[in-house]
């Protein structure tokens, strides 16, 4: 298959160069497996010097920091998985450069590669990665098989492997280069996320939020002391000067063994007293708004609200629902900056390896599906108010398009209303009396069929006029004497008080056109 593509002889040549290169995995340093988690005892000094060392390029601890903070705060990890997930659960299609036959051939050839890759969405899934770290890294694992350079899977690498030395230039330590080497082209993919601008190694969300857990940590800590003496009294040891250093020693451990054991023995000449401290007990919403402070700001980062985090206590489903566009915005940046990496980096490698550089400016496209789903409800509601209430024309492929509903074909079964099939009873027992039958399973000669259609119309029409006035004479006399709209629908709502401000426009409209269609009968009648 490869060969019908291109240039063999130069094709070829390129793949053998390529060929070793590319299937040739990497061996990360040994050392490196094990993690130094720099959050361990972390201050505001640590945490400094850790962004300052990332600034110049070295991001090692500054990754291994980043790996702590989502496994140590909860709250940071959950609304993380939340900005990818937003990303991950949608679908792609792979689109052509153009009509051309070629072109399509490259996108079916490509497309077809993308579903035989191994777990397609988890590999989304680490390049999403860079969202809170600046850049997210992965292996690509290239096969040559029956001809063809194929992606079997990607394997994720941990960003500390890889840094920009003196010269800016982004290199990667492994087992054999552990002072760092060049990265082969189209070896390695490397989403980035620039959530400002700057340098790569400051534009994950997690350096600003590594501020919030830093300040949060402290909190917590301080929330846990408080609440392991909560409610106990303390217990002071009291001395007088007679007391020995030996006593003061004894009395101490005394004190101490009496906040875990609540037992202990002290000298006759010492005392110890109790004090009650419940008293304190308000303090203790002082570190929780604290924490939910900072858990407040982490969302605000990453989602770019904290609404729909907080819905169940703090907001209504119309206020999340219309926050939740912000986080659209996000998840709209997030797929198109998802979209350009993979043309950039799967599909172009894909193409050039497989039909030839003659190609390269045909790539085509990778498709994230991020358009939020239209509400239907509301569209049909519009063409309901244009058609009905305006009497505008529609095109019918128009509408099935925008609702998403397949055009029936000439041999489908058509899905007919209740109100339709009661009418079409009515008309067939009208039929019954008409001097032209129709039976079943012949075939009618068309003009006996006008004929029949024409009788049922006319007899359904005459047995209804009584019926039509009788119920739409109240309407017409409020829609005659009525100076406003909203004076009408003031009026209509005391006739039918059981009914909605939308019931009352559209039983008004549907008086009004039926009105209009028996006046139209009876004139040409």
């Amino acid at each position: 298959m490869g060969s019908k593509r291109g240039d063999k002889a130069r094709i070829n040549q390129q793949r053998k160069r390529s060929k070793e290169e590319l299937t040739t995995g990497f061996v990360m340093p040994k050392w490196s497996q094990i993690s130094s988690h720099p959050s361990e005892n972390l201050t505001p000094q640590k945490l400094a010097n850790i962004l300052k060392e990332a600034e110049t390029g070295e991001v090692y601890r500054q990754m291994e920091l980043f790996e702590d903070l989502e496994d140590k705060d909860l709250h940071l990890f959950s609304q993380l998985q939340t900005r990818k997930l937003a990303v991950t659960g949608l679908d792609y299609e792979v689109i052509s450069n153009s009509d051309d036959p070629k072109d399509k051939e490259i996108a079916k050839f490509v497309e077809d590669i993308f579903k035989n890759i191994d777990d397609w969405e988890s590999a989304v899934l680490d390049m999403l990665d860079a969202i809170g770290k600046g850049f997210s890294t992965l292996e690509i694992n290239w096969n040559y098989r029956d001809g063809d350079f194929i992606i079997e899977n990607f394997t994720w690498l941990h960003q500390k492997h890889f840094f920009w030395d003196d010269n800016n230039t982004f290199k990667i330590r492994t087992e054999d280069f552990p002072m760092g080497t060049m990265i082969p082209k189209y070896k390695v993919l490397v989403h980035q996320y620039k959530a400002k601008s700057g340098v790569p190694s400051k534009a994950g969300i997690l350096r600003a939020a590594a501020w919030a857990y830093i300040f949060k940590n402290y909190s917590i800590k301080d929330w846990a002391t408080f609440l392991e003496i909560y409610g106990m009294p303390l217990r002071v040891g009291m001395y007088d000067d007679s007391t020995t250093v030996e006593d003061k020693r004894r009395l101490m451990e005394a004190v101490v063994r009496l906040g875990s054991d609540a037992a202990g023995i002290i000298h006759r000449n010492t005392s110890i007293e109790f004090i009650d401290n419940v008293s304190k007990g308000t303090s203790g919403d002082l570190y929780e708004k604290f924490v939910n402070f900072w858990d407040r700001a982490v969302s605000k980062a990453i989602l770019g609200q904290t609404l729909t985090s907080e819905v169940g206590s703090n907001g209504s489903y119309a206020a999340s629902k219309t926050h939740n566009e912000v986080r659209q915005d996000l998840t709209e940046a997030d797929c198109r900056a998802l979209m350009g990496t993979i043309k950039k980096q799967i599909i172009k490698p894909l193409v050039l390896f497989n039909f030839g550089a003659d190609y390269e400016n045909r790539l085509p496209s990778y498709k994230i599906k991020y358009e939020p789903p239209e509400d239907t409800m509301e569209i049909a509601k519009t063409y309901k108010v244009v058609i009905n209430g305006i009497g505008l024309p529609v095109a019918k492929s128009h509408v099935y398009e925008k609702l998403g509903i397949p055009e029936p074909q000439d041999h489908e079964e058509l899905v007919i209303p209740m109100a339709i099939q009661q009418t079409q009873q009515r008309f067939q027992v009208v039929s019954n009396r008409s001097s032209v039958p129709i039976q079943k399973n012949t075939i009618v000669d068309l003009d006996e069929a006008g004929q029949v259609v024409d009788s049922m119309v006319n007899r359904a029409t005459l047995e209804s006029i009584p019926l039509m006035k009788k119920l739409f004479e109240p309407i017409m006399n409020v829609i005659q004497n009525s100076g406003s709209y909203d004076e009408m629908l003031n009026k209509l709502a005391d006739l039918y008080p059981t009914l909605t401000t939308d019931d009352l426009e559209e039983l008004m409209t549907n008086s009004l056109n039926t009105v209009n269609l028996v006046g139209r009968w009876s004139i040409g009648g």
